[in-house]
């Protein structure tokens, strides 16, 4: 961040959310007991990386920009939690005033408003590239500008790393994962065999005594197999819940 690299020994905590929807995530990363002089020299609106792995193999967990930067202590322990956002802060706070012709369509406005916000192109796949035949006025912030469009289009926009993506709403992204010793699997996957023990249950005699004619009758009823199940599948998930 701002040019300063921020590596162990410090204690780095970080908490790296996304979703697909509007609204920007907001990345947590926290510093113990970082000097007064390197928080100064920190400043915000600048790109910030976070890289995390083993010390011969790591990669970039997150890029984007510092938002917002805060200090306090927690017995004598002094946290700087920084934090960020995937995009730039011209997306966020940018502000656009334009005026398009008539019959211009909401891809090109689309392109050129992630141009202004420093946005790369994810992704611009339109169910409809809605066309504006009357024209349009854009003022106002951009990712306003951009969730309105994106509204017309029927589709959903978010940002990730740096890049927009305005697309079908069932769209998604197809990742591939290479799993392997050497990409960190540390043993091979085994098959786990559960036993499940049977509960038994032992059958009771309920008896019930009916009075007829002043004499007692003794009866013997049989438990319902399926109010028997009930209980035991009650029984059982007790058990898990211990």
């Amino acid at each position: 961040m701002s040019g300063r690299e921020i590596t162990d020994p410090l204690t780095i905590k970080f908490s790296v959310p996304f979703g697909d929807n509007e609204k920007v995530d907001t990345i947590d990363i926290q510093v113990y007991n970082l000097k007064d002089e390197t928080i100064n020299s920190i400043s915000i609106n600048q790109a910030a990386i976070l890289s995390a792995g083993y010390i011969d193999d790591n990669g970039v967990i997150f890029s984007g920009s510092l938002k917002k930067k805060e200090t306090k202590w927690e017995g004598l322990d002094k946290i700087t939690t920084f934090k960020c956002v995937y995009c730039s802060l011209d997306y966020t706070n940018g502000v656009v005033k334009r005026t398009y012709g008539r019959n211009t369509h909401a891809s090109l406005i689309l392109r050129e408003l992630a141009r202004d916000a420093g946005l790369a192109i994810g992704d611009i796949d339109l169910p409809v590239d809605f066309v504006y035949r009357s024209g349009k006025v854009l003022n106002g912030k951009i990712k306003f500008q951009i969730a309105e469009i994106a509204k017309d289009c029927k589709a959903k926009q978010y940002v990730n790393k740096n890049r927009l993506y305005v697309r079908d709403q069932a769209k998604s992204n197809n990742i591939g994962l290479d799993i392997s010793k050497e990409t960190g699997l540390i043993d091979d996957p085994e098959e786990i065999e559960e036993e499940v023990k049977e509960v038994k249950t032992e059958k009771k005699v309920e008896k019930k005594s009916d009075r007829k004619n002043g004499k007692t009758e003794k009866k013997a009823r049989k438990k319902s197999p399926y109010l028997s199940l009930l209980r035991k599948s009650l029984k059982a998930t007790k058990l898990r819940c211990c």
